[in-house]
């Protein structure tokens, strides 16, 4: 049982860590947080031979159909199928984890805008040409008449 515990995405088929996300709700890389647990399929789908791989690996569990799921099985996962499908970062290209951190801002401004803007400090480009800012004691006189 305990390595059971210790499941990880990396150790549970593509296909099924899609099914214990989608029961739990938390999206395609595990990084929204869970709001469900449940699974609902009825017998010989292929679904249904995928939940019942992930019982029999000790990450679901099965609940018989009644009237609510129409007579379909419901599957819900344990804590170490939530421990298996949440918590697993991605592998975001430089140009992803900027996008996802533009996202994160909720700005008004638009991705363009945002990489050009004071928010965007990690990722500020060399490419990008910003107005030099000169220090009030060395402005000429006649700015500070402006």
């Amino acid at each position: 049982m305990a390595d059971i515990e210790q499941s990880t995405a990396a150790d549970v088929p593509a296909d099924q860590l899609s099914i214990l996300r989608h029961a739990l709700g938390v999206g395609e890389d595990g990084c929204i947080p869970s709001y469900r647990n449940h699974f609902v399929t009825g017998e010989g789908g292929r679904d249904h031979a995928l939940c019942m791989a992930l019982v029999a690996a000790g990450l679901m569990t099965r609940y018989s159909g009644n009237a609510l799921s129409g007579g379909s099985d419901v599957f819900g996962a344990t804590n170490a199928g939530r421990a298996a499908a949440v918590g697993t970062t991605p592998n975001l290209t430089r140009s992803q984890q900027r996008y996802a951190e533009y996202l994160r801002t909720d700005s008004n401004l638009s991705f363009i805008d945002w990489l050009r803007s004071p928010y965007c400090p990690r990722f500020a480009s060399p490419r990008v040409k910003r107005a030099p800012t000169i220090p009030s004691d060395r402005l000429p006189a006649h700015a500070e008449a402006l």
